[in-house]
C-alpha cells in the first residue's frame, strides 16, 4: 500500500501503523493452517494464508463476529362461527437481518444489528390487501474499565406492522364482552429508545 498513490498519504500510513499486529509465522504452521481449515481451493495466495494464520494463532481473528441471516414467517387463518369478528386472513413476513460486532481495543467494542422486513396483511373474502416495509435497528457502544467490569450506551429502533386483528376486527367479542373494532388504515408502529448501563 505504502508504494501506492494513497489519499491523504501521512494520515492514511498513520492509520495503518496503529493497526493491531500479529508476529509472523512459520511456513510449516501456514502449511498445517491450510490443511486444518481447508483453505486449498478457496482462491486465497500464500500471502493470504499468512495472514489468516497468524490472526487465528494471535486471537486477532475474533476482532470481529457477527452472523447474519434470512426469516419467513406465513400463517393462514379461517375463522368459523357466528361469533367471528376477524375475516379470514393471512399473514407472510420475509426479512433479512445482521448482527455484527467488532473489538476496537482498549477494551472498547461495537455492537450493531439491523432487519429489514416485508410483511403483508391478506383478507380476499373483503378485498383486503396491505404491504408494510419495516427498518429496525440497534447500535451500541460498551467499554470494559477494569476486568469483569463494562459500562455502555445502546440505541434502539423498532418497528412492527399491524396485527390482522388490529386492522379487520368488526364485531362482538363473546368471551372479552367487548366490541372489537379494528382500523384498515392503521400504519406501522415504530419506537425508539436509548439506555446507558
Amino acid at each position: 500500500l505504502a508504494c501506492g498513490q494513497l489519499p491523504q498519504r501521512t494520515r492514511t500510513l498513520g492509520l495503518l501503523r496503529a493497526l493491531p499486529r500479529v508476529p509472523a509465522l512459520p511456513d510449516p504452521d501456514v502449511l498445517f493452517a491450510i490443511e486444518q481449515r481447508r483453505w486449498f481451493g478457496s482462491g486465497i495466495g500464500w500471502t493470504d494464508a499468512h495472514l489468516l494464520s497468524a490472526a487465528l494463532v494471535s486471537g486477532a481473528g475474533n476482532l470481529w463476529r457477527g452472523r447474519s441471516g434470512i426469516s419467513h414467517f406465513s400463517r393462514k387463518m379461517t375463522i368459523a362461527g357466528a361469533e367471528a369478528f376477524v375475516p379470514d386472513n393471512a399473514v407472510e413476513r420475509t426479512g433479512l437481518f445482521t448482527l455484527q460486532s467488532v473489538e476496537l481495543g482498549s477494551g472498547f467494542g461495537i455492537e450493531a444489528a439491523g432487519r429489514i422486513e416485508r410483511a403483508s396483511v391478506s383478507a380476499r373474502q373483503i378485498g383486503f390487501s396491505r404491504h408494510f416495509t419495516l427498518l429496525s435497528g440497534a447500535a451500541g457502544l460498551s467499554w470494559e474499565f477494569a476486568e469483569g467490569w463494562k459500562a455502555g450506551v445502546n440505541y434502539t429502533h423498532g418497528a412492527r406492522a399491524p396485527s390482522p386483528e388490529e386492522l379487520l376486527s368488526d364485531g362482538a367479542h363473546v368471551a372479552t364482552q367487548s366490541y372489537e373494532l379494528g382500523d384498515p388504515g392503521f400504519g406501522k408502529e415504530t419506537s425508539n429508545g436509548a439506555d446507558e448501563w
